[in-house]
């Protein structure tokens, strides 16, 4: 049973036999009868769901959580998700961890978060995914929410990986081009009007598998600065942008993406002071 003062609560991997004993119902009655059910947790602040593949957003009764400030979503493609219906419109701050292959969810028509935070993997050795891929997923998942000029702090972080031979470096930093979408597309979401963005976060990290054991000489931190310079222009000069470009070399990437092992080839950041 979940204590009523809980202030945290994380819902991993939750399907039909495993949700949580204080939402579950006697045998006899069909998931449906979820809508009738409630339990309020007055108490609850934070609440993380990773990869629900349970009915339980659906319900607009299934919880009451008034207090709610902080809700953290990490979905693939499978199952598709949606803003669960009892999340309150006062929420203040929406984190998404996401695939390329993820649906952009239905965020309902109420919610306005101040702070926003974008996890973005954008690919995986075997399956690349171009920059400007990425910035066009992020920017219809930020249109997509009903107030997106409620946003006043944005974090925005795209994870490339991918795996070459030690002869392809092309492609593994993005274009003037691959940057002027999103960069033109938050100058637009600062200064529209009755905006609120007074600070942007963006982190693009490409991790490279090696399909040789050579030592690469990377030497281009210069020119990757300069390019941040040029494209984020007006970002930079407001002082609203801390923008860092990485790449890493790394030694294995599992089958979940994850990476093992690695180390920093080149770092191009700016940040305001």
């Amino acid at each position: 049973m979940l204590p009523v003062t809980i202030e945290e609560l994380i819902f991993e991997e939750i399907g039909s036999e495993n949700i949580p004993d204080a939402l579950v119902l006697p045998d006899h009655l069909e998931v449906k009868a979820l809508s009738n059910v409630g339990v309020r947790l007055g108490f609850l602040r934070s609440m993380d769901i990773i990869y629900l593949y349970h009915p339980m957003p659906e319900f607009k009764t299934l919880l009451e959580c008034p207090n709610l400030k902080r809700l953290c979503v990490r979905w693939s493609e499978s199952p598709p998700w949606d803003l669960p219906l009892w999340v309150p419109a006062s929420l203040s701050e929406l984190e998404l961890r996401v695939r390329a292959e993820s649906r952009i969810p239905d965020f309902g028509a109420a919610i306005r978060p101040s702070v926003v935070t974008i996890d973005f993997s954008a690919g995986f050795p075997g399956f690349p995914v171009s920059y400007l891929q990425s910035s066009t997923w992020i920017k219809k998942c930020i249109n997509s929410l009903p107030f997106p000029r409620s946003i006043q702090v944005l974090t925005v972080s795209i994870l490339n990986q991918q795996s070459i031979a030690d002869d392809g470096m092309d492609g593994l930093y993005p274009e003037l081009s691959d940057y002027e979408m999103l960069s033109s597309f938050l100058q637009q979401l600062r200064v529209c009007e009755r905006g609120n963005l007074e600070k942007i976060i963006l982190s693009v990290t490409t991790e490279v598998e090696p399909t040789d054991d050579v030592e690469w000489q990377v030497d281009g931190e210069a020119q990757e600065l300069a390019k941040l310079k040029n494209v984020f222009a007006e970002l930079l000069e407001a002082k609203a942008l801390d923008v860092d470009f990485t790449l890493k070399r790394v030694n294995h990437i599992d089958e979940r993406g994850m990476s093992h092992v690695g180390e920093t080839l080149l770092h191009s950041g700016i940040h305001s002071i």
